[in-house]
C-alpha cells in the first residue's frame, strides 16, 4: 500500500500535467489567432484577377495558382469556353465540363465571379449582332456566372453589368462591357479586317447605360472589362479600332468624366501585353491577358503595338492578369501585372 508521501508527489504531478496541459492549448490557441490575423487580407489592398480563352477540355491546374493570388473578384474577359455553335445544348454541355473541373470548383468557393463574353463562348467566330441564338446563348451565359433571377441582366438584351468591391477606404467599380450582342458587321476577314467600319460596338442602349454609369461613380478606380482590345490598333484582328469612331467615343467618355483612375483590361488575342494612352491629357491603360490554357508559346513572336508601355513586351504563354490596389496614408497605389505558371510575374507595370 503506497504512503503518504507516495500518493502527494502522485497528486501533483497530475496537478502539474494538467497544467501544462492547458497552458498549452492556451498557447496554441493565441498563435492560431495570431495567424488568422496575419493572413487576414489587407483591408486596404484590394486585387482583381481576370483572365480569357480557356478551353473546357484541358487541364485547368492554374486555377490553383490564381487562388494562391487570394483575389478578391475573378473578371472573366471572354471565350470562357470554346463553343463555337448555334445548338444550346452542345454549349450547355459545354458549360457543365467547365465547371465539373475540380480545381475550378474549388476556385469558386473562395472567390467571387463575374465578367463577360466574347465570340467562341458567344456561339460563333468572331461574330456580332446578326448570330441568330444570341438571346439563348446569353441565357448559358448568365447561368454560367450564377447570376440571381433578380438581375437586371436577365431582364435586358445582352449582357453588360456592372459590379462594386468597397473594402477598407478602397472602392473599385467594374463593368463588363458585351462587345457582340449589338455589334455590326466587319468588313475583311479575319487578321486582315478593316479599320473603316461604320456602324456600333456597344449599341445605343448599352451606350446609354455605361454613360450613365460613369458618369454616377465615385470609385478610386474604374475597371471596364472588354473581351477585345481597345488601345492596340495596328494589329488587323478584332479590336475597337475596327469602328475607329466607337474607340475615339470611348475614350472621350472615359476622359471627359473625371474618372478616378479608369482601366481597361481585354482578352481575345492569344497573347499579354500592356498598352497605354494619353487621351484629352487623360492616362488611360490597356492590360490584355490571353490565354489561360490556349497560348500561340512563340518566344519570336512579334506584333506591331505602338501603344505598348515602354520597355515591356508580348507574353504568349499561358497566363493570368492581376491589379493591385493598395493605399497608404491616402496615397492609392496601382498594380497591374500579367503572370504565368506559379505566379511568375512576366509584365509589370505602375499605373499612374
Amino acid at each position: 500500500m503506497p504512503n503518504f508521501n507516495t500518493i502527494l508527489l502522485a497528486i501533483l504531478i497530475s496537478l502539474l500535467f494538467t497544467n501544462c496541459k492547458q497552458s498549452s492549448k492556451e498557447i496554441l490557441k493565441i498563435e492560431s489567432v495570431q495567424k488568422a490575423n496575419t493572413d487576414t487580407t489587407d483591408t486596404n489592398t484590394i486585387k482583381i484577377a481576370f483572365g480569357s480563352c480557356n478551353d473546357e477540355t484541358k487541364t485547368q491546374a492554374y486555377w490553383n495558382d490564381i487562388r494562391q493570388e487570394s483575389p478578391d473578384q475573378w473578371i472573366w474577359l471572354g471565350d470562357n469556353i470554346y463553343a463555337d455553335t448555334d445548338d444550346m445544348s452542345e454549349m450547355k454541355a459545354q458549360y457543365d465540363k467547365q465547371n465539373s473541373h475540380t480545381e475550378y470548383i474549388n476556385f469558386k468557393k473562395l472567390t467571387p465571379i463575374n465578367g463577360t463574353w466574347d465570340d467562341h463562348d458567344y456561339g460563333k467566330n468572331d461574330a456580332g449582332k446578326e448570330f441568330k441564338q444570341k438571346d439563348a446563348s446569353a441565357e448559358l451565359f448568365l447561368d454560367f456566372l450564377d447570376i440571381p433571377d433578380k438581375d437586371i441582366r436577365r431582364k435586358r438584351k445582352g449582357i453588360y453589368g456592372q459590379s462594386t468591391i468597397k473594402k477598407g477606404d478602397i472602392t473599385v467599380n467594374m463593368y463588363y462591357l458585351d462587345t457582340r450582342y449589338f455589334r455590326d458587321k466587319l468588313k475583311g476577314k479575319g487578321g486582315k479586317y478593316k479599320a473603316e467600319n461604320e456602324g456600333t460596338v456597344l449599341g445605343e442602349e448599352q451606350w446609354q447605360w455605361l454613360t450613365e454609369a460613369l458618369s454616377k461613380s465615385k470609385a478610386d478606380v474604374n475597371i471596364i472589362a472588354s473581351s477585345i482590345q481597345v488601345i492596340a490598333a495596328q494589329h488587323g484582328w478584332e479590336k475597337w479600332n475596327n469602328f475607329p469612331s466607337e474607340r475615339t467615343k470611348l475614350f472621350d467618355l472615359m476622359s471627359s468624366l473625371g474618372l478616378s483612375n479608369p482601366i481597361i483590361i481585354s482578352g481575345d488575342r492569344h497573347l499579354a501585353e500592356i498598352s497605354s494612352i494619353v487621351h484629352n491629357e487623360v492616362n488611360l491603360y490597356d492590360i490584355t491577358s490571353s490565354s489561360l490554357n490556349k497560348p500561340i508559346n512563340d518566344n519570336n513572336r512579334v506584333e506591331a503595338n505602338n501603344r505598348r508601355v515602354n520597355n515591356t513586351s508580348l507574353f504568349t504563354g499561358s497566363n493570368y492578369g492581376i491589379i493591385e490596389i493598395s493605399k497608404k496614408d491616402n496615397n492609392l497605389n496601382i498594380l497591374a501585372e500579367v503572370k504565368s505558371a506559379f505566379g511568375q510575374r512576366e509584365i509589370s507595370v505602375l499605373i499612374e
